[in-house]
């Protein structure tokens, strides 16, 4: 960032921030830029802008999901300006992404954010962090409209170490409004403005514009007595995300404690399970406990419903919410103890919290400003008042929000919103309790209404209030009301947990990603005319992929159906009439008796003894390169290779034989749209018997030996953290180490570390991979499927995202979850690059349905009992990559199976090479000859800019498939360097 500019304009109750930031590209390359940025909790982004050509484009709102696409898409093929700005997961952090950046060329975005002002009987003060970046010039600007113009206007300049100065400047008064304007001489160093004014609003006031209301109202605390000492439990979030919090928790809880009477205090800590809770007598001993508190993990909120002690008088947690792992909470969880919840990070999902808290009979605090440390204190252990339900006739007012009980705020003031009818006067009954009392309920009467005429909602501050209290009283639980928060984003233009507001260049890229650009631009009218004329018949389209994909199973069906016995003995057949033809070859030019010829024989004898290792025509190892973007060939070009092999064979080996007792594997009819299932058991090939030998993988990095050296490896492990906390290859290895130890300690210390990985950048889809993959490998599947389902939500333009949670639903015996999902990979439409990878889901949906015949499938012509005798699958986690299956057939006529000999002379069958990221791609052999089936990870290429360490690798090993007598293996191997080919398991037959 090179610029930074800030400009406030406060009309009470409402501050609108406008951020305008300007990025330079000082690298020699064109790049893709990221900044991360907090917003105030109670903040809502309603703008941002691109610029293009020198003028700021407003964004439109977009699906979460489909922004990251669409911004990936253009970045892959070097499109025209893409910007996107996103929340990160459900906290008040937000990332905005911008290409290209050019070298030493300037782009300049702009953030827009509102935030209520807080009002009290005597003055209003509103907190605004400034956005900017080490070393970009800054400057900022304060409007305050007054309604009353004599009211006074100051600003303080809040430091990192939380002291603040107030600026000197006068105000410049414009007529109702004053203006301060803070210079970037004062601004070094200053983390935000505390901006205050003795101007306030009406204790009791209805203020309704257009359609919208706000009733806003102070309630009084009626008075009680003092309790005596009690006993209080303190729960502590230890997961990795917090590891820098526990000074500022410790200062905060020692305050807390020094002011309340507690006779005995109660530690429990959880991540992504909870801890054994140790009880102490006295506050030195809970702080010196505290103090040796390890952070590792993810975070698992499911476990404060089981962790709190019902003999406690109530909880105080720490936690910063941003749930990473385990079941979601849900509105129907219950607590059995108050819990004061409070969060000294700047990220922190607090809908959530503040739900958990009040649901609880608590309140949840943010506490990341100290000068409120004392007002947050006096509330702990106090009854806590709260608004309950608001009674209204339905004829006279609609969508009243808060629609479910929350807390008043410190001060006693409550604002309700709402949507007034065609009413001439009406009356709202609002109901309150302070801690289990009930307090007199207040009526709110509204004055006459002559009229409730829209009003532009960029000019209706009552109206953009409401929206966001509607936005607040869904965000809790996004993953409930989708659909509502993104049709409420979408109407007012709004971030959310599922929306994101995006700004492209082009006419082209918002006819591409078919997206309606913003009214401004001076193409719009242009966009609607050609969407109208490039409106496609979608069933038509669906049909016609669906017959598409149908010409792809029958070329796979036909490879099934091959008689690869007979061809091998005709094969046999041939050589062996070579071998007796070289013979009496050899005989003949032996009798010449010249030196010259002699040598000439043997080289004639020996040529049919070359190994190939591809077909004819299929492209070496050494041309890969060249070929890198050639279009992969049909399966119905490559069954014509299947079909007709005649290359000269390996040698014999006399210690494999190929069997002699394998039956026809079927005709070669056509594949018939009615195929049924056959029976289990009533399989065309036998059972194999094989033995699966994996390559246990191990990392090669020197911090591995220090652990692997030490007396005490955990110990170790958390002080080479110190240097490593952000790489996520270390995570990896070290878990893998602690994973594959006997000891029973070990597999919870590896979950532990596995899942750090999750605590270091929320919403990357490519660590929940990583990490996902890795608990399928340990039969963790409930936590699997639930990172799966959360890549899912983040990438379903993406089939791999259905695939691979549809295999975890499938181990999980959620047999009809499972069908769905890869009847979505089928049937949905996909980017290029994913093309045949219906063909591999065919497969595997015909597994799910081998186990549940009664399942549908998206068409019946789909449907056949594949049963092969060995089956070998791998994924990665990766985009923009390229890894690639071997399979080294050591058996008589065996061959080197690869993306360069998709079908080998025994029969067995490489699926299509995905060259730009995450596969599948899949080995089958139906009837495997005797001998050993060595298979290899190569990582061919990676294109993506990457910190998380290579690639991970996901490879399953099947033997028997889709038979009663099925058996699997599963690995995760991590590949590092491109070029480099792992030996990763060897099946013997």
């Amino acid at each position: 960032m090179s610029s930074y500019k800030m400009k406030a304009q406060i009309t009470l109750p409402l501050a609108r921030v406008t951020n305008t930031l300007e990025f330079t590209n000082t690298n020699q390359k064109t790049l893709a830029g990221e900044f991360i940025f907090p917003l105030p909790e109670e903040a809502t982004l309603v703008g941002y802008a691109l610029d293009v050509d020198g003028v700021l484009i407003d964004a439109v709102p977009i699906e979460k999901e489909k922004a990251k696409a669409v911004f990936e898409d253009e970045v892959r093929s070097h499109g025209a300006g893409v910007s996107i700005v996103q929340q990160v997961a459900n906290s008040n952090a937000f990332k905005t992404s911008i290409y290209p950046l050019h070298h030493n060329t300037k782009r300049t975005v702009q953030v827009t954010y509102t935030i209520p002002v807080t009002c009290t009987t005597n003055s209003s003060e509103v907190q605004l962090p400034l956005l900017y970046a080490q070393g970009a010039s800054v400057s900022a600007q304060v409007e305050w409209n007054y309604a009353d113009p004599q009211k006074d206007l100051s600003v303080e300049l809040v430091k990192p170490d939380n002291q603040s100065a107030a600026v000197q400047s006068e105000p410049i008064i414009d007529g109702s409004k004053k203006t301060i304007v803070i210079s970037e001489e004062i601004l070094t160093n200053v983390n935000s403005l505390l901006i205050r004014s003795n101007e306030t609003q009406q204790d009791n006031q209805v203020t309704v514009e257009g359609e919208y209301f706000c009733a806003r109202m102070k309630v009084e605390k009626p008075q009680v007595e003092k309790e005596g000492p009690s006993k209080v439990q303190i729960v502590y979030d230890t997961s990795y995300s917090r590891r820098d919090q526990l000074a500022s928790d410790s200062d905060l809880l020692k305050k807390i404690l020094e002011k309340k009477s507690c006779s005995e205090f109660v530690l429990s800590t959880f991540s992504i399970t909870p801890q054994a809770s140790q009880t102490f007598a006295n506050v030195s001993s809970l702080m010196s406990a505290l103090s040796k508190i390890i952070f590792d993990g993810a975070t698992n909120l499911d476990n404060l419903e089981s962790i709190l002690d019902d003999s406690c008088d109530y909880c105080i947690v720490f936690t910063d919410g941003q749930h990473t792992l385990g079941r979601d909470v849900s509105p129907s969880d219950t607590y059995s103890v108050p819990m004061y919840i409070l969060s000294t990070s700047t990220k922190s999902n607090s809908q959530l919290l503040s739900h958990i808290a009040t649901k609880s009979g608590g309140a949840y605090f943010n506490a990341t400003t100290p000068r409120h440390h004392d007002a947050i204190i006096s509330q702990i252990a106090q009854p806590i008042l709260y608004f309950l339900t608001a009674d209204y006739e339905q004829e006279e007012f609609e969508q009243v929000y808060p629609n479910e009980p929350v807390p008043v705020d410190k001060n006693g003031y409550f604002c309700l919103y709402g949507k007034v009818k065609n009413i001439t006067s009406g009356q709202i009954t609002c109901m309150f309790k302070y801690g289990s009392q009930s307090i007199p309920i207040i009526q709110v009467d509204f004055p006459k209404i002559e009229s409730n005429k829209k009003i532009d909602p960029k000019d209706n501050i009552t109206a953009q209030l409401w929206a966001k209290q509607k936005m607040n009283s869904l965000s809790a639980f996004p993953q409930l009301f989708s659909d509502e928060m993104k049709q409420l984003s979408f109407e007012w233009k709004i971030s959310s947990p599922n929306t994101s507001l995006i700004v492209l260049s082009t006419l082209e890229q918002y006819l591409k990603h078919k997206i309606k650009p913003n009214q401004q631009l001076s193409f719009a009218k242009e966009y609607d005319r050609k969407v109208n004329q490039q409106q496609l018949d979608v069933q038509k389209e669906q049909d016609q992929k669906i017959e598409r994909v149908l010409e792809m199973w029958k070329s796979r069906v036909q490879w099934y159906q091959t008689d690869f016995a007979q061809k091998i003995q005709q094969e046999k057949e041939r050589i062996q009439k070579e071998k007796e033809k070289a013979k009496e070859e050899e005989k003949r030019k032996k009798s010449q008796q010249s030196s010259s010829s002699q040598q000439d024989d043997i080289m004639t004898c020996s040529m049919p003894r070359m190994r190939m290792a591809a077909p004819s025509g299929c492209a070496p190892m050494a041309m890969r390169s060249s070929m890198a973007m050639c279009a992969p060939r049909s399966e119905s070009l490559l069954m014509e290779s299947a079909c007709d092999l005649s290359l000269p064979p390996p040698p014999p080996s006399s210690s494999q034989a190929l069997s002699a007792s394998v039956p026809p594997p079927g005709n070669n009819a056509a594949l018939s749209t009615s195929a049924s299932v056959p029976p289990p058991g009533n399989n065309a090939a036998p059972s194999t018997s094989a033995t699966i030998k994996v390559n246990q993988w191990t990392s090669q990095e020197p911090y591995m030996d220090k652990i692997k050296n030490s007396q005490d490896p955990y110990r170790t492990y958390l002080e080479l953290r110190r240097e490593l906390s952000n790489s996520p290859a270390f995570f990896l290895d070290v878990a893998d180490y602690f994973l594959t130890q006997s000891t029973p300690s070990s597999s919870p210390v590896g979950l532990n570390i596995l899942t750090n990985l999750l605590e270091l950048e929320l919403d990357s889809e490519q660590l929940y991979r990583i990490v996902a993959y890795r608990l399928d490998q340990e039969r963790q599947f409930e936590w699997a499927d639930y990172l799966f389902t959360k890549v899912l939500s983040m990438r379903p333009d993406e089939p791999q995202s259905y695939r691979d949670l549809a295999l975890v639903k499938e181990k999980m015996n959620q047999l009809e979850q499972a069908a769905d999902l890869l009847n979505q990979v089928i049937y949905k439409k996909w980017d290029s690059r994913f093309d045949e990878i219906e063909v591999t889901a065919i497969i595997e949906l015909n597994h799910v349905l081998f186990k549940n015949k009664s399942l549908p499938i998206c068409n019946e012509g789909f449907r056949q009992q594949m049963d092969l005798d060995l089956r070998i699958s791998m994924a990665w986690d990766t985009n923009d990559t390229d890894v690639d299956l071997h399979v080294e057939e050591v058996t008589e006529l065996g061959q080197q199976a690869s993306y360069s000999n998709r079908n080998t002379m025994i029969g067995g069958h490489v699926s299509r090479d995905f060259r730009q990221g995450y596969g599948p791609e899949e080995y089958m052999l139906r009837v495997a000859p005797k001998g050993s089936y060595k298979v290899a990870a190569n990582y061919f290429s990676n294109h993506q800019q990457s910190l998380h360490g290579g690639t991970t690798v996901l490879l399953t090993f099947f033997t028997n498939y889709m038979r009663p007598n099925e058996k699997s293996e599963t690995i995760t191997v991590r590949l590092v360097t491109t070029a480099n080919r792992l030996p990763v398991c060897t099946i013997d037959v």
